[in-house]
């Protein structure tokens, strides 16, 4: 076995991960010049290109004029000018002075920037107590920006005790006057539950009115709300939206999901381009997410083959491996196995992921594995590659549980546990990028089991529902004998755990565990688990119909349906009848009616008398077509010839 063969083009990983943004303080001191009353004429000489240079001394000449004669206003704007250099030289020190008087008799906007410019040190020295006592100043005043800067203070702890508690209350005051910081801010807190649940719907409340207006931090922060919430439609167009707007964070992850698309989607050149993009701001502003971007964009130069590329792949693995990060670590140990951008060394790069490997970088822990089960480079031991393969498949590495899963099989480092095995093929096939060698292990081993067990198991999880239903006692006993079932290959007990899951019956509603198990079964061709599958896509009681589960329940019911078994023709045709017009579709369900009915089917014969009543002539027609053909292609088993389970 050649120990490199998965590894030898790296891929990075697709999932997006939720975003984590901190609150981020207003470091751009507002515009004071709209609480002065020659507003206009200020923004007329000053702010715009075309200005009349014979005007400004006049402007300014009655600006210090009045701010020296105790105007509280004038000091403010003329403080504004001195720190931004609105029509006079720069000057932090002059704009200190101004501020202060206009703080001193409390003008609120003074306050908040004179904070502002204690808090990070400019034209003062640093002193965060003083900028939190002057956000205090302003903000009882109801300015919002200095609201909004005592929100990111308690949010970060600075100067005052964290408290997301307090965060949020300064941060909905200054939402409620529109501050769209502020709304992004609060939509973080929800997003990652700090100080509150996490609720993506409050979350993406929060975050669609900045998001809207451009704010790019609360468009990657709304994509991530969607993708968590499985909607890749909307997630990707806001989290392109983010970097097109200039969001590293975005411009990281828009990189990412081009590379990891599926074609024609997948696009690897805009895909760096969107990487080195990103490295470029991280770097000019030394940003922790540096080494992530510089491992995520050694990985997608070493597939280009060139040599170019292949020499920046290894430079970026190389910055982002000396800074510690596992992926860097990773992405380096992969260029001196590959000869990528040096010289080939399977000693470095075994110690690099060894480096990695004990970060719990699972690709890494299963490299090692391949390493000591090779025994080319260090001596080989299967007991020590079980050990790495353990760590990696845990992981979620599908490649890896396959391998694990191998050797449980054929008692490599392990023990033989072939129930084990079983474990590590089923989860090396569920997923993205299932194991393609897990799916052949699977059929294999699966096949191999002992029937018997499974089908005594299965039994025995019947007759325990059963009597948990008729006492309503736990049905503890019962999905655990299910479980053993399915484990062991039962496709019935697999189906009735999957609805159990769905319906939120004798165990919490979980409709991802229900997609799970539906996986381990879903190319099957035995009509009668088919319709089971089927069963456990429709609504019961009163459920609302799930338009996607819909979908699936009339194509599972179909191909049961195609096989000539009743049991499935019946409700694939009441389905066709009573569904949403979405699916609704009289002739279908008059065709398949009519074949259930004259297999016996009473119910679907009483139906069929029904919808006779609502087809046209065109339809009727249509329908009685379709069903010669169907009655002279599809064989037809009575209840008694249904296929064994």
């Amino acid at each position: 076995m050649n120990p490199f063969r998965y590894f030898q083009l790296a891929a990075v990983a697709c999932a997006l991960a939720p975003a984590l943004a901190s609150a981020v303080p207003q470091t751009n001191i507002p515009d004071a010049l709209g609480e002065v009353d020659n507003l206009q004429e200020a923004k007329q000489l000053w702010l715009v290109q075309d200005v009349q240079k014979e005007t400004k001394p006049e402007f300014f000449t009655r600006l210090e004029k009045d701010a020296a004669a105790g105007n509280v206003k004038a000091q403010a704007t003329l403080g504004l000018c001195y720190y931004q250099g609105y029509g006079v030289k720069k000057d932090l020190a002059k704009a200190v002075e101004l501020y202060q008087q206009a703080a001193k008799a409390g003008h609120a906007g003074a306050q908040n920037n004179l904070g502002l410019m204690y808090e990070y040190g400019t034209g003062l020295p640093v002193d965060h107590a003083k900028a939190h006592e002057l956000y205090v100043a302003a903000a009882k005043q109801k300015l919002r920006d200095a609201e909004y800067n005592l929100g990111v203070e308690y949010d970060q702890g600075i100067s005052v005790p964290q408290s997301w508690t307090e965060a949020r209350s300064w941060y909905e005051k200054a939402a409620a006057q529109g501050h769209t910081a502020a709304l992004t801010n609060l939509g973080n807190l929800y997003l990652n539950g700090h100080g509150v649940p996490v609720n993506l719907e409050t979350a993406k409340k929060y975050l669609q009115t900045p998001a809207d207006v451009g704010n790019p931090t609360a468009q990657y922060n709304l994509a991530t709300c969607y993708f968590l919430q499985h909607n890749a439609t909307e997630g990707t167009t806001y989290l392109r939206r983010a970097a097109e707007g200039g969001s590293s964070n975005a411009q990281l992850e828009w990189g990412r999901y081009l590379y990891n698309s599926a074609p024609p989607r997948r696009d690897v050149t805009k895909a760096i381009y969107w990487t080195r993009l990103a490295l470029q701001t991280l770097t000019a502003n030394n940003s922790k997410l540096l080494p992530k971007a510089q491992a995520q964009l050694a990985f997608m130069l070493m597939a280009q083959h060139g040599e170019t590329d292949a020499a920046e792949a290894f430079r970026a693995a190389v910055a982002s491996a000396q800074t510690g990060y596992p992926d860097g670590e990773f992405a380096l140990g992969l260029c001196y196995v590959n000869g990528t951008g040096v010289a080939s060394d399977r000693a470095a790069g075994f110690k690099w992921f060894q480096a990695a490997a004990a970060q719990k970088q699972v690709r890494a822990a299963a490299m090692l594995a391949y390493f000591y089960e090779d025994g080319g480079t260090v001596p080989r031991d299967y007991k020590e590659a079980v050990k790495w393969l353990r760590i990696a498949a845990e992981g979620g590495e599908h490649q890896a549980q396959f391998h694990l899963g191998r050797c449980y099989r054929d008692g490599t480092g392990v023990d033989i546990d072939q129930k084990e095995a079983l474990k590590w093929f089923r989860l090396s096939v569920q997923g993205p990028n299932p194991s393609e060698d897990g799916k052949k292990a699977l059929a294999q081993l699966s096949g191999q089991l002992n029937h018997t067990d499974a089908e005594a198991a299965f039994q025995k999880g019947v007759a325990l529902g059963q009597a948990a239903r008729r006492d309503h006692s736990s049905m503890v006993e019962a999905i655990l004998a299910l479980t053993e079932a399915s484990d062991l290959g039962h496709p019935l007990a697999t189906t009735a755990l999957a609805r159990m899951y769905r319906m939120g019956d004798g165990v919490p509603k979980d409709d991802e565990k229900a997609e799970e198990l539906i996986a381990r079964i879903a190319e099957t061709t035995n009509p009668s688990v088919l319709c089971q599958i089927g069963f456990t896509y429709l609504p019961t009681g009163n459920q609302p119909p799930n338009e996607k589960y819909v979908d699936e329940a009339l194509g599972y019911l179909e191909r049961a349906a195609q096989h000539g078994y009743g049991p499935a023709q019946g409700p694939l045709g009441f389905c066709y009848m009573t569904a949403s017009p979405a699916h609704q579709d009289f002739v279908a369900a008059f065709v398949w009616l009519s074949l259930a009915a004259s297999q016996g089917d009473e119910s679907s014969r009483a139906y069929l008398e029904r919808l006779r009543t609502r087809l046209s002539n065109a339809q009727t027609a249509e329908a009685t077509r379709r069903l010669s053909e169907l009655q002279a292609r599809i064989p037809t088993r009575s209840p008694g010839q249904q296929p064994a389970q």
